[in-house]
């Protein structure tokens, strides 16, 4: 047991030696005669400057001591005797852990900005009356406990270093600030804790710890926010500042109490439920500095639970009242309004406030005195209108001229209604942004001025009436706020006036109501329930104003967009850039117009058209793909080009159109991928920058689709092609009677398998590569089921491609074909030909030569080409409108008249998308062969014979015929009519004839309609040219000739209108050469008998020599003088 001896008296030298070492350690520190900084060694009389374990002490003749930096660290500190001057500099802290903090009456503070006080041990700290008011009390651990009122700047309360708890025990305290922390405690047993902090940056109740509120009155007098938290249970809580603000969650509490001062403004916004065991008060000021009580999230009512309920002059929003209290605030002092979303409490009844002017200029809208229950100041003394109540201004509300009504109420009413009231009065709100709760209706005969923002809240069906005058200057919004209303416009919608004005859907329904909506900006990026229907009408955003985003839809969540057939045009921007943020969504018509302003669309979108404007640069943010399904169009001029980049360089932005073609030209195009399967032409005169694919920088030549007797191959040897930007190099010359709208198939491959992909899509399978891309049309023959023309819809790998069709079992083999098919759009050679798709686009390029297959004509008559070309093997759409189309039918000559009687009807065509049938007569870049006649009817050439019908009917507008012979044996029919009620039909370089007894043409009701450069011979009929019913757009006849049979005819016939003749001739004829009335612009015009169309320059009685008439050759003899 020796052993242990020497063990036992380390251990008891180690166990003293640090014992006694930690207590060497602690020292007092004396603050020198001389005083100084803190941080400085001389200001101590012991020469070193205090560490937390050191006591700090002054005597009577100590100097001033100045805490100068964040670590003033100290054990304890006590200033007995000291009458001296302590200072804390701006930020700085004394930082104690030990029990005593001990001021004296006799000395002097001065708290500099910021300056703290740090407790981390059990102290009672004695302040003796000293200004304390700039200071921060800091409890950083241990508990600190007050020992008198106190006045401070700030209290944070955190466990920093050990478990902190700040007791008030009992005394009352003033802060300025804030009070904060997010761990400890907080004892206030029966304090009155007053907060006055003046700004709302931050709490000036942000304790999130313990809270012991004991039987305390928390009271806040300013401007300031207060965070109650679920987990604290206050005692009293009262508010008396109108700007007050509540954040955090629930309150429960004894009483609670909100008195307003004398503010229009006075709010109160719950963050969260109220359960007051006790009283809650509401106490407005007035009937005009009213309060408002209002859940902080419009639509997400707050309970309100107590069980006494005491109010005066306060309106309510989306409050639940609960509890034993009465909440019958119906006969209130002031009233009680009702702005919506409300359940549990009973509310002043609504009743209609009639205006009556006062004898001043300019009346406020809080003017008690000039409501009225009745018109005219009838049915007794109104009130400053409630949320439920509606206003009236009638014709008796203004006696005279020049009388202004300021709205300076926050809350205007319900529906305002202007209707009727007389003497040009004046609508102002510039005084408080304003808030109704129904409708608006404004009239023409007034004046409207508003500066502040204008909200609509209304929760059930309102309506907006603007009669013509423009809402917001200044810097004011129109905000929609409709929790399950809605807002319908009666008429055109304007706030395009002045400087960055926002019309804002908030909540509820907008309805354009097919009006017009003008404004700079529009925005609905938010997660509440909203809908926006467009209307008809067109929505102009912006007057150079707007903000960098015009359309601001950037989130979507629970936003239901519904375009109707409206157009949206977003007009330019003074600043550099604009984004435009449609939000994913489908639109219809949208216009990008002209301006210096680089614009960027942001995300995914769908057009119906999408129109850019020259001088433009649009930028499309990488990565996105925008949908067209009408047309794109993009076309500058020189020195005005439209500009249109991915939003990265060298990442690619996708324009998608499925089918149609895209005409642009003057375009300059940068990292702009075209797909979908539609043609994308840029135009000649366009810029390829880079990055770009599936443009052609040409122009668009046309649908082309031949007409011709023969159904058989008709290439000349057995030629090879290449293709290089849709120009076919041919092997061999190719001088068959071809040209353009024939059908080239090239590239056959074997099909070995067909496949189900489900969906309506069938995968093929080719016995060797197939050479094909997404896209391509192919044709497929020597099937049972699939025979006909595809687009391509994807290319798996070198012998898979899809195409869309329902599958149907069919096995492969060596007789079943696919291969690409394309049609001749122009010749530059016999051995170069230009090829264009079923639907205008660029054949896919081929440089490995490919067998040609065949060259035919895609129809044997013009009849199964018009009633063809719509179908899936070919435009698929009758709509050329929208597919940008012109569509094109050559007429061949092969061997024959063409029999079959035509009818062109049934397509949407326009201006630019029409439909023209002619017989090629071009031999250099048209065919090899000319199929037009030379002025004299030609059996070799191509012809249409409809036998005893009407050959040629059109009833299609944008309808042109030229160059075609025309022939009918008709006794009761018409070889050529327009009609009826068809316009701008052009008919030109014709020959008809009809060698029965009908017309030989007819012109019925149509308008804006010419026929020119024709010939009409061999009717019998009682006119040879009927030109009947034309309508407001003038019809035209000029350069014609028209030679009858010499029986009872009449030449050229008009009735229902006057159309315009010039140098026309009419010759033998029974009847009258120009019967009934035409223009009288008409002239130069010759007749053989005695009738003229009334031109000063007619010559009529004049017989003109034709070069063979017996045999129907009507070009002027060379010996003519009379024409």
């Amino acid at each position: 047991m020796n052993f242990l001896k020497p063990t036992i008296f380390v251990l008891t030298f180690l166990l003293s030696a640090v014992f006694f070492t930690s207590q060497a350690q602690a020292a007092t520190r004396t603050i020198s005669d001389a005083g100084g900084n803190w941080s400085a060694a001389g200001t101590w009389v012991e020469g070193a400057v205090p560490t937390l374990v050191d006591d700090i002490v002054a005597t009577a003749t100590s100097g001033n001591l100045t805490c100068d930096y964040s670590a003033c660290l100290g054990n304890t500190f006590d200033m007995t005797n000291y009458v001296g001057t302590l200072t804390w500099n701006n930020s700085s802290r004394i930082d104690l852990a030990g029990n005593i903090f001990k001021l004296v009456s006799g000395m002097t503070t001065v708290v500099g900005g910021y300056g703290s006080l740090r407790t981390r041990g059990v102290v009672v700290p004695d302040f003796a009356g000293q200004d304390m008011a700039g200071l921060t009390l800091d409890v950083a651990g241990g508990t600190t406990t007050l020992g008198a009122d106190v006045s401070l700047y700030k209290i944070q309360v955190n466990s920093s270093y050990s478990v902190a708890t700040f007791n008030t025990n009992n005394y009352n305290i003033s802060v300025s600030d804030t009070i904060t922390g997010a761990s400890g405690s907080i004892n206030l047993g029966s304090s009155t804790l007053t907060l006055s902090r003046t700004s709302v940056g931050d709490y000036t109740w942000g304790f999130i710890g313990t809270l012991d509120a004991g039987t305390s009155l928390i009271k806040s007098t300013s401007t300031s926010k207060f965070l109650a938290t679920s987990s604290q249970t206050y005692y009293d809580l009262e508010f008396t500042d109108p700007a007050f603000l509540l954040y955090g969650g629930n309150i429960s509490c004894h009483n609670f109490t909100w008195a307003t001062a004398t503010a229009k403004t006075n709010s109160l916004s719950l963050p969260g439920n109220i359960t007051v065991s006790n009283m809650i008060t509401f106490a407005g000021n007035s009937a005009i500095n009213r309060l408002f009580v209002t859940s902080n999230t419009l639509g997400s009512a707050r309970t309100i639970t107590a069980a006494n309920v005491s109010v005066i002059n306060a309106d309510f929003r989306d409050i639940i009242g609960a509890g034993a209290g009465s909440w019958d605030l119906s006969a209130i002092s002031g009233g009680s309004g009702d702005a919506g979303g409300n359940s549990g409490i009973t509310f002043t009844t609504g009743a209609p406030q009639y205006w009556k002017h006062g004898a001043s200029a300019s009346d406020n809208w809080s003017t008690i005195g000039n409501w009225f229950l009745a018109t005219n100041g009838g049915g007794g003394a109104g009130r400053v209108p409630l949320p439920q109540d509606d206003v009236v201004f009638d014709a008796n509300s203004f006696a005279a001229t020049g009388k202004t009504v300021v709205a300076d109420m926050p809350r205007l009413g319900k529906s305002i209604s202007w209707t009727g009231a007389t003497n040009s009065p004046t609508f102002s709100l510039t005084s408080t942004p304003n808030t109704l709760y129904g409708s608006l209706t404004l009239i023409s005969g007034m004046t409207f001025g508003q500066s502040q923002h204008l909200t609509f809240e209304g929760r059930g069906s309102y309506s907006l009436t603007s009669a013509g005058k423009v809402f917001m200057t200044g810097v004011a919004n129109v905000n929609i706020s409709m929790i399950g209303g809605i807002l319908t416009l009666q008429d055109n919608f304007d706030s395009s006036a002045g400087n960055g004005r926002t019309l804002i859907l908030n909540n509820g329904t907008f309805d354009a109501n097919n009006f017009n909506v003008s404004c700079n900006n529009f925005s609905s990026s938010n997660s509440n329930t909203r809908s926006i229907l467009m209307g008809s009408g067109i929505w102009t955003m912006g007057n150079a104003y707007q903000s960098s985003s015009p359309w601001n839809l950037q989130t979507i969540t629970n936003l239901n967009l519904n375009a109707e057939t409206s157009t949206l045009k977003i007009e330019d921007f003074t600043s550099a850039t604009q984004t435009v943020e449609f939000g994913g969504l489908v639109y219809n018509n949208v216009t990008l117009n002209t301006g210096d302003c680089a614009t960027t669309i942001a995300g995914s979108n769908t057009f119906n058209n999408l129109t850019i404007n020259a001088p433009k640069t649009v930028k499309f943010t990488s990565g996105t793909t925008q949908t067209i399904n009408g047309l794109f169009t993009a076309t500058g001029t020189s020195g005005n080009l439209i500009t249109i980049n991915s939003s990265t360089p060298g990442t690619s932005a996708t324009l998608k159109k499925t089918n149609g073609i895209v005409a642009g030209n003057y375009l300059s195009l940068q990292d702009i991928a075209a797909t979908g399967g539609a043609a994308w032409y840029a135009g000649a005169n366009s810029a390829n920058v880079s990055g770009n694919t599936g443009w052609s920088f040409s122009n668009p030549p046309g649908i082309f689709y031949s007409v011709g007797q023969s159904a058989s191959d008709l290439k000349t040897g057995t030629p090879t092609v290449t293709i290089a930007s849709g120009a076919a190099t041919f092997s061999a010359a190719q001088t068959g009677n071809i040209g353009v709208g024939d059908r080239v198939t090239y590239g056959q491959i074997d099909i070995t398998t067909f496949a189900d992909q489900g969906g309506g899509t069938t995968r093929l399978t080719t016995s060797a590569a197939h050479g094909f891309s997404q896209y391509d049309y192919i044709t497929i023959s020597g099937t049972t089921n699939y025979n006909g023309i595809y687009q391509i819809t994807n290319v798996s790998d070198a012998t898979n491609l899809d195409i869309t069709k329902t599958y149907v079992a069919e096995a492969g083999g060596a007789a079943k074909f696919v291969g690409n098919i394309a049609y001749i759009s122009s010749k530059t050679s016999t051995s170069v030909w230009n090829l264009i798709n079923p639907r205008g686009g660029v054949p896919t390029d081929r440089a490995a030569a490919q067998t040609v297959v065949s060259i035919k004509h895609e129809y044997t008559s013009l009849s199964a080409a018009v009633t063809g070309a719509v179908d899936a093997n070919h435009l698929n759409t009758t709509d050329l409108v929208t597919g940008n189309y012109q569509l094109n039918f050559p007429c061949y000559y092969d061997s024959a008249a063409d029999t079959t009687a035509v009818t062109v009807t049934g397509y949407t065509t326009g201006a630019s998308n029409f439909i023209k049938i002619y017989t090629p007569n071009n031999t250099t870049n048209e065919a090899n062969f000319s199929q037009r006649h030379n002025g004299k009817w030609d059996d070799d050439r191509y012809a249409l014979s409809g036998g005893s019908l009407n050959t040629l009917t059109i009833q299609q507008s944008y309808t042109k015929i030229m160059g075609l012979q025309v022939t009918s044996s008709s006794t009761a029919w018409t070889t050529i009519v327009f009609g009826p009620d068809y316009d701008y039909v052009e008919f030109d370089s014709c020959i008809s004839k009809n060698t029965g007894t009908g017309y030989a043409i007819q012109l019925y009701g149509t308008d804006g309609s010419s026929v020119k450069n024709s010939i009409f011979y061999g009717s019998s009929a009682s006119r040879v040219v009927a030109l009947r019913f034309g309508g407001s757009v003038q019809n035209v006849f000029y350069n014609n000739t028209v030679y009858g049979s010499g029986g009872s005819e009449n030449g050229i016939y008009t009735e229902g209108y006057s159309p315009l003749i010039k140098n026309c001739i009419v010759q033998n004829t029974g009847g009258s050469a120009y019967a009934s009335s035409f223009d009288s612009a008409s002239n130069y015009n010759i007749s053989d008998d005695s009738s003229n169309t009334g031109g000063a320059q007619d010559q009529i009685e004049t017989i003109v020599s034709f070069a063979d008439a017996a045999n129907k050759d009507f070009h002027l003899s060379p010996n003519d003088t009379a024409a």
